[in-house]
């Protein structure tokens, strides 16, 4: 048997590379664009929108990040009028009343 398979040579086995390169925003854009054409084509399905909804939520509102930060601009507003107000109410009640405890220990 060993006579036969001096014949069948094996082969050189070639080595054949092919790099990949993978641009998560690149294929977040095409998402999108892909989105936005089934959006075109008026496609109301309820798997359509199920699809919509959840992709949405998987990209977290990252797509409407002034809104957001319009959203965190007027919290922080409303944050510092609220602490003011509180500065000025207890520096009123330590004018009133901070005597009137002194006088009456």
């Amino acid at each position: 048997m060993g006579f036969l398979r001096a014949f069948n040579t094996p082969k050189n086995q070639k080595f054949e590379y092919k790099p990949r390169y993978w641009d998560p925003k690149k294929e977040e854009w095409e998402e999108r664009k892909k989105e936005l054409n089934q959006l075109q084509e008026k496609d109301h399905s309820p798997e359509a929108m199920k699809n919509r909804i959840a992709k949405g939520m998987r990209r977290g509102g990252r797509a409407d990040s002034e809104y957001r930060s319009e959203l965190v601009r007027r919290s922080n507003i409303r944050l510092l009028g609220i602490i003011g107000i509180l500065i000025i109410l207890s520096y009123i009640a330590i004018k009133i009343y901070l005597p009137k405890l002194l006088n009456a220990l």
